[in-house]
């Protein structure tokens, strides 16, 4: 089901190609993920259309949900869930604080395997909603420990980044 925008709400790819083709100046490209429907193999796919634009690649936000359940605040209004698909698209099985930290891990492990993504940010690790990571009493929702989650990251990319690669961008959250 495609749709066809109006003027003025070009998607993230056809904006850079206005961009471009007005030769307008830029350093980056800013790129926002939330749960949108779309299994892994479409996200990569995604994430590597914009490559060819030159610019290096910054995922300023993204969240993925550990329960489609109503909380405070937004009763009346279901989980949106984000694109085709949204509610309706389950990866390896109902929304759990497991399958967020497991859909996570692998976005993170896909981001950081592309030389040209400098950055990616999860955002709202808040208790409120569903796309923290934290509980109301400060513990972690589902997630292994850090370090552990790091050291299985090392080892599936066969080292770790230089100190340099892995600094934090000036200005990034």
């Amino acid at each position: 089901m495609s749709r066809n925008p109006a003027p003025w709400q070009p998607s993230p790819y056809d904006y850079l190609v206005m961009l471009r083709d007005a030769k307008a100046e830029y350093e980056v490209i800013g790129l926002q993920y939330y749960h949108s429907g779309r299994d892994l193999l479409e996200w990569e796919r995604d994430l590597e259309s914009f490559n060819h634009f030159g610019k290096p690649i910054h995922i300023t936000e993204m969240g993925f949900p550990s329960s489609l359940a109503p909380y405070i605040g937004q009763e009346k209004y279901a989980y949106w869930g984000g694109g085709i698909g949204g509610e309706a698209m389950v990866w390896h099985g109902e929304f759990t604080a497991t399958i967020q930290a497991d859909y996570i891990e692998s976005v993170y492990t896909l981001a950081d395997s592309k030389p040209f993504v400098e950055a990616i940010t999860y955002w709202d690790f808040n208790p409120i909603g569903h796309d923290g990571f934290i509980r109301g009493d400060g513990a972690q929702r589902g997630l292994p420990p850090a370090d552990e989650s790091a050291s299985q990251l090392e080892e599936v990319k066969g080292g770790s980044r230089t100190e340099s690669e892995s600094q934090a961008v000036p200005g990034s959250c």
